[in-house]
């Protein structure tokens, strides 16, 4: 909705998502986009009542394994 995969964001490093279930096809987007533009793409899972963030998807994983 932004123009996210536009922008020029030299200095990013990692993105994280939390909070909610993301679909794989866009965590693959993501991850396709993290590679081209030099970033990390964190998908982190969670119960909502402890912490948005209790483990994570490993980056190398998400093109393969985004569920």
């Amino acid at each position: 909705r932004i123009g996210f995969p536009a922008m020029d964001l030299p200095h990013l490093r990692y993105v994280t998502q939390a909070g909610g279930r993301m679909p794989p096809e866009r965590v693959r987007d993501f991850a396709a986009l993290a590679d081209r533009q030099g970033w990390r793409l964190f998908v982190m899972y969670g119960a909502t009542e402890a912490t948005a963030r209790m483990a994570y998807l490993p980056p190398e994983l998400a093109r393969t394994r985004p569920t």
